[in-house]
């Protein structure tokens, strides 16, 4: 002002060199920025394997990320192979050919206490040879019996025996034996079934009819809380360019993909897309769901009075049709 500034024009400046400070920052900022994103883009291009493992382990905690960033791996062609107790660490690791193996600390319900006690008891008597070997092994008071049920769902006990609902049925036998195994040491006792033949016998009796490829995915992923050795969507994935406007995958890109889109890049428009809807949450007035077609997966939104009119035909996670008007949230990732 002691320039010949007016009060008005200082305000005017000052409110502007404000409002900047909320996003703007200085050069030494930028630098710093731009030599991290070039450093991960490097890592990402030279190493990719290691670079998503990494990237996998540091979201373990949230499902939605980790499906996020399986998505990436697909589109990378790097494999993500199933957790498996006898080849898991306990964060994702890389395995030879460039492919990626499953964390145990990321199957919920397990946690790195319990997914460390079992990579520590396979360290200290090679791999486990059957469930009952399994369950004998791992420290109880670490790996719960709904931990070993998580595993088993999640196919990481798939080499333990015939198949995961055979397993099921035999892990009360094998739960409890081993806990009797256990009370018998601490007393200085023999147990009559410590030797482990018999007990691998009973194992390999418990034989139960195969889960459906569907069951089998709903299974894999309450524990995981994604598909990942498929998706019960890809049977009908091939249908999508004759009911839908387009693949999800690439209408969230901004293209639908098929001839079906002829809105260009409108903020928002009309779409009918096609999917499995999953994650039914009420938020107040509105209810939210996610629909997945396997490509990708979008946020539905509805109010209260119209979920209420359809909850009939939304609930169950079965095939969906769903038309609606499609706008992108700067806000969210989806």
């Amino acid at each position: 002002m002691g320039k010949g500034a007016s009060q008005s024009d200082v305000s005017h400046i000052f409110d502007l060199m404000e409002k900047f400070a909320g996003y703007g920052f200085n050069k030494s900022h930028s630098v710093a920025y731009a030599v991290l994103s070039y450093q991960t883009a490097w890592l990402k291009a030279h190493y990719p394997a290691a670079f998503m493992a990494a990237a996998l382990s540091s979201d373990m905690d949230n499902t939605d990320r980790l499906e996020t960033l399986k998505r990436e791996c697909d589109a990378m062609n790097l494999p993500v192979l199933p957790p498996e107790v006898n080849q898991s660490a306990e964060q994702f690791s890389v395995e030879a050919a460039n492919a990626i193996r499953y964390g145990l600390a990321a199957i919920k319900g397990m946690g790195i206490a319990a997914a460390s006690a079992i990579c520590e008891g396979r360290a200290k008597l090679n791999k486990y040879k059957d469930l009952y070997d399994f369950c004998n092994r791992v420290d109880h008071k670490k790996v719960s019996r709904r931990a070993m049920e998580a595993l088993i769902k999640a196919g990481a006990l798939d080499a333990l025996g015939p198949n995961r609902p055979s397993l099921l049925a035999a892990l009360p036998g094998a739960h409890g034996q081993a806990e009797q195994n256990a009370r018998a040491q601490e007393a200085g006792q023999d147990d009559l079934f410590s030797g482990g033949s018999s007990i691998a016998a009973i194992a390999g009796a418990i034989v139960i009819r195969d889960w459906t490829s569907s069951d089998l995915l709903a299974a894999e992923r309450e524990s995981l809380g994604l598909y990942l050795s498929g998706h019960p969507f890809d049977q009908y994935l091939a249908d999508c360019p004759h009911i839908a406007t387009g693949y999800i995958g690439n209408i969230a890109a901004g293209a639908s993909g098929t001839n079906h889109d002829a809105y260009g890049s409108q903020s928002s428009r009309e779409v009918t897309l096609a999917g499995i809807l999953t994650d039914i949450r009420k938020r107040g007035n509105r209810v939210t769901m996610y629909l997945d077609d396997s490509t990708g997966r979008l946020e539905i939104t509805m109010f209260q009075e119209s979920y209420q009119r359809f909850r009939h035909l939304l609930e169950g996670e079965a095939v969906r049709v769903v038309s609606g008007t499609l706008r992108h949230d700067d806000f969210i990732n989806d």
